[in-house]
């Protein structure tokens, strides 16, 4: 076959040319930018701080209630612990008596200790 033969037809662009290409990103928007995400952590992280601290302020005055509360009970719940080991030494005197009754000491003569504390 010849050179030119085959008449082969080649692709042109079009008269006038091609319309401009559009090279630009044009992303949609999304969300927060960055410093109002920044603002609303700080924000948060500032908010969890202050309820932190108010809830230990509170923590401790109520504890600090707790211990007076305490404190002011001390004397009538160390009276009711005497009164409690005064009638059982009485119950077990009564019983030491009927049981130590042919010996030659006492039965009475109980030594008190102080209370271990």
């Amino acid at each position: 076959m010849a050179a030119g033969a085959w008449k082969v037809k080649q692709d042109m662009p079009p008269a006038g040319g091609y319309g401009p290409i559009d090279y630009k990103r044009r992303l949609p928007y999304r969300g927060i930018p960055g410093y109002g995400l920044l603002a609303i952590g700080l924000g948060a992280f500032v908010f969890g701080t202050y309820v932190i601290f108010r809830w230990n302020w509170e923590r401790r005055h109520l504890a600090f209630e707790d211990m007076e509360a305490r404190m002011a009970l001390m004397p009538l719940l160390m009276a009711e612990d005497d009164r409690s080991r005064l009638q059982t030494s009485k119950i077990n005197g009564g019983n030491q008596t009927h049981l130590t009754a042919a010996v030659i000491w006492a039965a009475a003569m109980i030594i008190m200790c102080a209370k271990p504390s």
